[in-house]
This record gives structure tokens, sequence and C-alpha cells, in this order.
């Protein structure tokens, strides 16, 4: 009887780390999906930068962000280059309240676990020039 319990008890557990297991699979296969996703917006902007269609890169690089902030599983650093390129664009287009909205945004991640630091400093000091840039303009 006790030799029964016992391999229902490991059968019970089997089958938990068998749905453990396919949970965290499908898990990764949902990143995998958004990061690729996130990944298409992001290219596809620094293609159309590079061809200097900059109106046209933006738009990429604002559907890379969205959907990475909207994606349960994706990550500020997965979508920060997006971020900084936006900033970058914005700017050279004269459009400061939005390079200012953009990189507030960026620094709300600032204290992610995965945060990288260095990012968030340039982000910062970017900010602050922006600031002056949009109030020197109005």
């Amino acid at each position: 009887d006790d030799c029964a319990n016992f391999f229902d008890a490991d059968s019970i557990e089997d089958v938990k780390l068998r749905n453990d297991l396919k949970a965290l699979l499908a898990k990764k296969e949902k990143w995998q999906e958004d990061f690729s996703t996130c990944l298409h917006y992001q290219n596809e902007g620094r293609a159309l930068e590079k061809s200097k269609d900059y109106e046209q890169a933006i738009i990429s690089y604002e559907k890379a962000v969205s959907y990475g902030e909207t994606s349960s599983l994706l990550q500020c650093n997965d979508y920060l280059y997006s971020i900084q390129r936006l900033a970058v664009l914005y700017r050279r287009m004269k459009r400061y309240s939005d390079e200012v909205a953009v990189l507030k945004l960026g620094l709300r991640h600032r204290h992610d676990k995965s945060a990288y630091a260095p990012f968030f400093e340039r982000l910062a000091s970017r900010l602050a020039k922006a600031k002056q840039l949009l109030s020197s303009n109005h």
C-alpha cells in the first residue's frame, strides 16, 4: 500500500514537471515570437533610416516600442535601440515634444532588473537637452 502511494506521488510529480516544462516552453516560444516581431520593426526602421526615409523609419521604430511596451514577455532591453533611434530622429525632425515623451518612456524602465545603466545615463542627459530645446522653441 505504501509502495503504491509512493509511485502515485512520483507519477503526480512527473505529470506536474511535464506540465511545468510545457508551460515554460510555450512561454519561451511566445517570447521568441514577440521578440522576432519587435526586431522586425526595428530592422525595418534601421533600413528606412539608412535610406534616409526618416518619417517611415520613425513609424517602424514606434511600432517596435509600442509592441515592446504591450508585450508581457519582452523587457525594455529588447527595444531600447528603437527608443534611442526615435529620440535621435525626433530631434533631427525638430519634434522636441515627441523626443521628450519617448525619453521619459525609456527612463520609466531605469530600475528594471534587466536595465543597462549606462544607456539610461545617456537617456537622462539627452532628456535634459531635449527639454531645453523644447522650451526655447515655444
